[in-house]
């Protein structure tokens, strides 16, 4: 269901009305496939609920006072979209701008000093304890970045037919 991707390694390029053009990087061959509704979509993620326990969403920050509030509040109605619950913790990477201010009491907060993306990312993954099944969906977004509301419902589309990574 939902868009289909080349044989190869397909991905996608655009969208034209309530139809996406998919466009393959290796072959260049294309298809045209209907995009998943947003009343579909909200239908097919909470179908999935039994199937996924869980989502934790890490958001790594180092001096992202200013922008944080922005960033939490399009996680939490992304949050808002899907039937499982969703942990949102926000790694603070040797930040000296009180950036601990900017988040919210539901928010997990964790401080680290290695001024390391990466190593931010792995240190909220690993606080977060997600427990080593298919059940729990890993999520991860920059401090500076507003997801769309759709973001965890989209990607929970893709769980029920057995997607382990996007």
């Amino acid at each position: 269901m939902g868009a289909r991707r080349c044989s190869r390694r397909g991905q996608r390029r655009g969208a034209v009305s309530r139809r996406v053009f998919l466009r393959c990087s290796s072959c260049q061959r294309g298809e045209e496939n209907i995009i998943i509704s947003q009343q579909l979509r909200g239908r097919l993620a909470a179908a999935i609920g039994p199937t996924l326990r869980e989502i934790v969403v890490v958001v790594p920050a180092h001096n992202e006072r200013e922008r944080l509030p922005a960033c939490l509040a399009s996680v939490a109605a992304a949050a808002d979209q899907v039937a499982v619950p969703v942990t949102v913790v926000v790694v603070l990477d040797a930040c000296s701008d009180r950036s601990e201010d900017a988040i919210p009491r539901s928010v997990r907060a964790l401080s680290v000093s290695g001024r390391n993306v990466g190593a931010a990312r792995a240190a909220g993954f690993a606080a977060a304890a997600p427990r080593p099944d298919a059940r729990t969906w890993l999520a991860t977004t920059d401090a500076d970045s507003v997801v769309p509301t759709t973001w965890l419902a989209d990607q929970a589309v893709h769980i029920a037919p057995g997607c382990r990574v996007l």
